[in-house]
């Protein structure tokens, strides 16, 4: 189990970052980079799934098939726009998701 992810406290520690070639590095963007983020119960189920499924050959959560960190290169939206479609509901951009975290924590009555 990765050390960032306590599924006892529902929480993610944010110590590293994912350079752009794939490299690992503890120097972080900004000093408020570092925290400690809440979890809500479907997150750590889900995260815990995926884990479970990841641990065998990578030691990153999300990882390829091959064991690999998945980069935004490779990844990116490109998946998203036909998820948004599937789904039924009006496009808005993947970046957009980190509003609606910080909305659901407010209405969930979570300090600021």
């Amino acid at each position: 189990m990765p050390d960032h992810i306590n599924f006892a406290e529902s929480t993610i520690l944010v110590r590293q970052q994912m350079l752009e070639k794939g490299e690992v590095s503890l120097r972080l963007k900004t000093k408020s980079s570092r925290r400690t983020v809440e979890m809500f119960e479907p997150v750590r189920l889900a995260l815990f799934d995926v884990l479970v499924l990841n641990r065998l050959r990578s030691r990153f959560v999300f990882c390829g098939p091959k064991g690999r960190p998945m980069l935004e290169r490779s990844v990116g939206d490109h998946p998203w726009p036909r998820a948004v479609a599937r789904a039924g509901v009006d496009y808005r951009v993947l970046y957009n998701l980190r509003h609606t975290y910080t909305t659901l924590m407010i209405c969930a009555g979570k300090p600021l």
